[in-house]
């Protein structure tokens, strides 16, 4: 675990920059429309970035590890405002927020869970928060918390809210190889250079909406390109191989070194 102070800084800085390419590969293969680094004003605080999909916006905040307990409780989120932040994006209900950590935020990730595996606010209360016991559950009461900080919400606000807030819980390390991964079939170049490109790239573009051609078009000048799988001679090695495997089953059905072809009835 880094040290407190710069060095945390320095740790930080590299985890959410990671967090921020494998986003930024969502755009270059178009599985989004566009991201916008920090985005200014009231719109961005509290967030790394947003995504765009058909105009409908994916806010992210990335924060590497919480030092004191090793995990996210509800109270370590609003000790950063996580939370309250969250809750103004929220109040859009097309709205989507997403925390990322390499540690736990288990109490918002398990709320938000339940409430998607919920059919109504109702059932969220009676049954995944089991209100109306004798003894209040411990989830009842961090859904209370949880309005306590959402302030002016409603339960049933904070229900449906909760519905569109996500937790991803990736180490730094696991990251890495998923970017790497993630990249490695969608560009002609060394990986790790690739990633460095694009995390210097999107230092470079603070506050800047970005689209995939925006994104393209500075890894083409480097000489990264998309790769083209028809062109790549280990893609067409892999299909000769196929076809090869496919055809030798009809060896021995041959007649006077032909295949007869079934007659339809």
């Amino acid at each position: 675990m880094p040290l407190p102070g710069g060095a945390t800084d320095k740790f930080g800085n590299r985890y959410e920059g990671l967090w921020t390419v494998d986003c930024m590969i969502r755009v270059m293969d178009e599985k989004v429309d566009s991201i916008r680094l920090e985005p200014p004003g009231t719109e961005g605080e509290g967030v790394e970035f947003w995504l765009s999909k058909a105009g409908d916006r994916e806010y992210h905040q990335v924060k590497r590890q919480q030092s004191a307990s090793g995990r996210w409780t509800l109270a370590d989120l609003e000790s950063k405002k996580v939370l309250s932040n969250f809750w103004e994006k929220l109040k859009n209900p097309t709205a989507t927020c997403v925390f990322v950590s390499g540690q736990a935020a288990f109490q918002l990730d398990e709320l938000a869970d339940r409430a998607r595996r919920s059919a109504s606010w109702q059932e969220f209360h009676d049954e995944f928060l089991k209100a109306g016991q004798a003894r209040e559950s411990s989830w009842l009461k961090n859904f209370r918390d949880l309005c306590d900080v959402w302030t002016g919400a409603t339960q049933e606000e904070a229900f449906e809210a909760l519905k569109r807030t996500h937790v991803e819980t990736i180490s730094e390390h696991t990251l890495r190889t998923k970017v790497e991964s993630y990249l490695a079939p969608l560009v002609d170049g060394e990986v790790a250079t690739v990633v460095d490109v694009l995390a210097q790239y999107a230092l470079d573009k603070i506050h800047h909406e970005l689209t995939a051609h925006d994104i393209w078009q500075p890894l083409g000048t480097q000489g990264f390109r998309r790769r083209q799988w028809n062109k790549d001679p280990h893609v067409w090695a892999a299909v000769d191989k196929v076809n090869h495997l496919y055809f030798s089953r009809f060896e021995n059905e041959k007649v006077a070194g032909e295949i007869i072809p079934s007659t339809p009835n």
